[in-house]
């Protein structure tokens, strides 16, 4: 978009490939719509006090493209799916952006904390804000800028959902304008020592701050090099999980113990049905919520009709009744929580209480716990085979 605007008149080809990569980015997520607002303040900033491109007639021919296909996928999410009956909260209850800045949950500093101040972010952040007071005169610059703030802005204040994983398609402007700004204050110290009389002791202390600047910003970027997490806002949580040599969710190590040590006539409630069924390569029987939390939806078309999970369409028990009714019906209960935050997440305070009762620990990994209810349950030897490799 930027090549296409930074040039009079506009250049119509990068700008109909701009509307074609958007369009192709909202239809695979709904939220990327964020795009085009950011992308239409990014024009106003880089093309700043100029007028002349509202008589730009390839623009608004783009622009309807766009719309035309807004419009009609959100018509066809709206009137042709098909009605359920639904319980609890999932993102396809997010039909469109939303004053999210006027509800209970609201966190204003939440991509602050887990894009700009997160991992090794923390010096590209830094270098952006120190670099546009000199940088702020080149459009390049503007445009990137422009763009990553006006997303930021718009995740965190018009969508009802935060996650870290919203902010990875626009992760890249960071790094960019980090490194732009590096260059360029490079680029102003050697412009500085040749004004100042271009003497060897000006030039050399110039290029030596600049060499040191970008050193320094690729050594902090490169976890093989420092692991300077310190500085991450998140702290010890890795927010986007990619620090090296940290492993996420145990999911296999708790899959692989049920597998090993079924029974039959043993059930099994999993907190993700298909990531079981992927590491165990057999299925579960019922999936948890005694919250509420999750969406689930109604299906009448079972011979039992029943509420079923958004995954695999398994059975949800969604109270201490119905959890203690599945439990008497099996030999023993395995129950699986990887992460284990969904124990406290997807459970009721009278059925964690039943839980810690009656359930014993029989597998804990990195975030995972398995339970067991009935039978005999000893503690197992994570080193023996099931630990996370």
């Amino acid at each position: 978009f930027y090549e296409g605007i930074r040039v009079r008149p506009f250049h119509h080809k990068y700008l109909t490939a701009a509307s074609v990569t958007f369009c192709a980015a909202y239809l695979s997520w709904e939220g990327s719509a964020f795009i085009l607002p950011a992308l239409f303040l990014a024009l106003l900033v880089v093309r700043w006090g100029e007028w002349w491109w509202l008589k730009e007639f390839h623009l608004y021919r783009c622009l309807f493209f766009m719309a035309v296909l807004v419009i009609a996928q959100f018509s066809w999410r709206t009137l042709l799916s098909s009605p359920y009956l639904q319980i609890g909260f999932g993102l396809s209850s997010l039909a469109s952006p939303s004053p999210f800045f006027l509800n209970y949950g609201w966190q204003p500093m939440y991509y602050v904390d887990h894009l700009l101040l997160s991992e090794n972010h923390v010096f590209f952040t830094l270098m952006t804000v120190a670099g546009i007071p000199f940088c702020w005169r080149q459009p390049a610059f503007r445009y990137v800028v422009t763009v990553l703030a006006g997303l930021v802005f718009c995740h965190t204040n018009l969508i009802a959902a935060l996650s870290t994983r919203y902010c990875i398609y626009y992760q890249p402007l960071l790094i960019l304008s980090g490194v732009a700004a590096t260059v360029t204050l490079y680029d102003r110290l050697l412009s500085l020592a040749r004004r100042e009389g271009n003497s060897t002791v000006a030039r050399s202390f110039a290029h030596t701050a600049g060499v040191a600047m970008v050193v320094l910003l690729f050594i902090q970027s490169n976890e093989w090099l420092m692991k300077l997490y310190t500085l991450s806002s998140p702290g010890a949580s890795p927010g986007l999980m990619t620090r090296m040599n940290t492993y996420r969710y145990d999911h296999r190590g708790a899959a692989q113990y049920v597998k090993s040590h079924f029974q039959p006539g043993d059930l099994i409630i999993v907190g993700i049905p298909h990531i079981f069924e992927h590491y165990a390569g057999m299925s579960g029987d019922y999936y948890i919520d005694t919250v509420l939390t999750k969406k689930i939806t109604y299906n009448e078309k079972f011979a039992e009709p029943r509420f079923m999970d958004k995954f695999r369409g398994y059975p949800t028990i969604r109270s201490l009744r119905e959890l203690r009714e599945v439990t008497s019906r099996g030999r023993r209960t395995w129950l699986i929580f990887v992460p284990y935050g969904g124990f406290s997440n997807l459970n009721s305070p009278e059925a964690r209480v039943y839980l810690n009762e009656y359930a014993k620990v029989v597998f804990e990994s990195y975030r995972a716990k398995v339970l067991l209810i009935g039978g005999e349950s000893q503690p197992v030897n994570l080193a023996a085979g099931y630990n996370a490799e």
